[in-house]
């Protein structure tokens, strides 16, 4: 009887020829397998586990992944490289801001951290932990996301191209957003603000305009005389202030999103206020000592957009001598929504002059439910109790139908027995 051939210790452990082998290193044990680079060049890279049993089932899973035609070779590719590559392509379709924003996320937050390691090597468990431990250094919870967003996109991209074969960011959970309370004027506040007299022409237009348009800050400071048409009243927004990749402001060349491009209708009060702080620009530009002419509708003083730190200073100063709510600049726009949902303004009207996209983004966004809104809510239902309760303590009376003369003639007579 032939005697059995001797297994080698790569079948024992269920290795087949050319998935690699294991073997000890010390106290742990090490996988080695081969590989073909995109380049055509083969090498043998390794990993060591604690275990031989991690050691043989990582080996099982490359071969597993060479045979569905999903294994992608462990080319020294790092994440930040991988970031890199994804920022650059990205900036061809970003916005200036987005893209200054992010490379300064990703060299601050993501670089020191997860950038060393290889792209291969990052599991999800690695990325949920970075995202703890910046959650309890104190990193506010839009910055998290942003790094997030860039490492989630970047392997999006690398599983798109074929340079990694799974995404480990997917599943993980950043930080609950919290809500910010947003304060709005009241009415009454925001007359008090239009009727200042200590204000200047150029913010009795600047506020005047806000308040009845809705627009954005950005898009306030980066309005140009040739976007108003005040022969017809309409205001065209065109375009923003913006952010260059030194985050220095500059006016861009478009607006925040595609449908916040609009024309918005302006009362003739505002067209009043407008010619009167045009006319009161034009003074001041011959008399000025220097004067960059941009058309800007709001000037720094020389010509040049006004500054949104210029801006605030002169917001603060203004709330706290009238004494009304402090607010920020953007909560105009939110007392601005809040104001035409108390004058019962459809919310498609408002989405539309706001530029959202959709009325829930208005709703759910910018119209923070006032007290007079809900006090008008709050009367209506007890009215419609009141009512409804009133009903049911004084029912309707039953009348009989004999005593009703409609009815009376078509009711049966009944014969009357008569005695004898």
């Amino acid at each position: 009887m032939p005697r059995a051939k001797k297994k080698s210790p790569r079948e024992v452990l269920g290795i087949r020829y050319g998935e690699g082998y294991v073997q000890p290193r010390g106290k742990r044990w090490q996988a080695r397998w081969t590989e073909t680079r995109p380049d055509g060049t083969v090498r043998s890279p390794a990993k060591s586990f604690a275990t031989q049993d991690e050691a043989v089932d990582f080996l099982r899973e490359i071969a597993q992944k060479k045979r569905d035609r999903a294994y992608v070779a462990r080319d020294g590719l790092t994440v930040t490289a991988m970031t890199i590559e994804y920022m650059a392509r990205g900036a061809l379709r970003w916005s200036t801001n987005t893209t200054a924003t992010y490379t300064n996320t990703a060299r601050t937050h993501i670089d020191p951290t997860l950038g060393t390691m290889n792209v291969h090597d990052l599991t999800g468990g690695d990325v949920q932990r970075w995202v703890d431990q910046l959650t309890r250094s104190g990193l506010s919870a839009s910055v998290i996301e942003n790094a997030l967003h860039i490492v989630s996109g970047a392997y999006r991209e690398g599983m798109r191209f074929g340079t990694v074969s799974r995404n480990p960011a997917v599943g993980v959970k950043p930080p609950p957003r919290p809500r910010v309370q947003m304060n709005t004027w009241t009415a009454e506040e925001a007359r008090t603000v239009l009727a200042d007299p200590q204000e200047t022409i150029q913010l009795r237009a600047l506020y005047r305009l806000a308040l009845t348009t809705g627009m954005r800050p950005g898009e306030l400071r980066g309005l140009q005389w040739r976007d108003v048409d005040l022969d017809r009243g309409i205001v065209h927004v065109h375009r923003s202030m913006t952010r260059d990749a030194q985050f220095r402001a500059i006016l861009g060349n478009g607006t925040k999103t595609t449908g916040s491009r609009r024309s918005i209708a302006i009362p003739a009060g505002v067209v009043d206020v407008l010619h009167l702080h045009r006319s009161e620009q034009a003074a001041r530009s011959i008399t000025a000592r220097h004067w960059d002419n941009q058309g800007m509708v709001f000037d720094n003083g020389e010509g040049r957009f006004l500054s949104q730190q210029t801006w605030k200073r002169q917001h603060d100063r203004m709330c706290a001598r009238l004494g009304i709510t402090q607010i920020r600049l953007h909560d105009i726009r939110h007392s601005f929504a809040t104001l035409m949902l108390e004058r019962n303004v459809h919310p498609k009207v408002i989405s539309e002059i706001m530029g959202h996209s959709s009325i829930r983004m208005t709703l759910d966004r910018y119209s923070h439910v006032s007290e007079s809104l809900q006090r008008s809510a709050t009367d209506a239902l007890e009215h419609h109790l009141s009512d409804t309760t009133t009903r049911r303590k004084h029912p309707r009376k039953r009348t009989n139908p004999r005593s009703n003369p409609r009815t009376r003639s078509r009711m049966p007579v009944k014969s009357r027995k008569v005695s004898k």
